[in-house]
This record gives structure tokens, sequence and C-alpha cells, in this order.
């Protein structure tokens, strides 16, 4: 989702050291992957939608929203010192700009299946 990589990406540009833990399912993040894990679940009729919209944040709002929240993704960009975390804030104002009118471009995927 470019509305976290650019989080990360902007923590990249201030030198902050950056290893998320690794998110569920990274080994099955594509349909075939995925319909193929289901299949050996012993589901049948398996199937996964590509769903692509724009995320519509105020770039401000968002960084407030994940980085204050402190969740375990981005946690390390608040535990810096707040000198440290306004670089990381400026390069993510830069980075965020592109998509302060249009939103943050998502693809997600959806699966189903039966039993």
């Amino acid at each position: 989702m470019t509305a976290t990589s650019v989080l990360a990406d902007a923590a990249a540009a201030a030198g902050v050291p950056y290893d998320p833990p690794p998110r569920p399912f990274t080994a099955h993040d594509t349909p075939p992957r995925f319909t193929a894990l289901l299949r050996a679940a012993g589901f049948r009729k398996t199937a996964v939608d590509t769903l692509r919209w724009r995320h519509r944040a105020d770039p401000g709002s968002w960084w407030d929203d994940i980085v204050q929240a402190g969740g375990p993704r981005f946690a390390v960009i608040s535990r810096q010192p707040r000198e440290t975390v306004e670089r990381v804030k400026a390069h993510y104002a830069r980075l965020a700009a592109p998509y302060a009118l249009e939103g943050f471009p998502v693809c997600a995927h959806l699966a189903r299946a039966a039993r």
C-alpha cells in the first residue's frame, strides 16, 4: 500500500534503520499463491479478485494517525529523537505530496472459496 510505503521510504531517506515485522501471508501475496494455499487447506471453487482504489486521506492526518499511534510497523519513527522525527516527517511530506489530491493508490486481493 503506497500510503504506508511512503512512511517507510521517508524513514529510509532520513537514515532511520527500518526493519518492519513481517506481514502475515507474505509468502502467499499473489492471487495464484493464495489460491494454492486455499486449495491446500481443502477449499474448492477458489478465486481471488484484485481490487484497486485510492485511499484519500489528508497526508498530515495520515502521518498523525499512523506514526503517533505507534503501531508495530511505524513505532520506530515515533521512538526517534524529536529532530529525527522532524527529518522523517519532512521527507514524508515531500513523498506524500503527489498523492494529496487523488489519494494513495491501493491494491488488495479478495479471496473466496467453498468448503
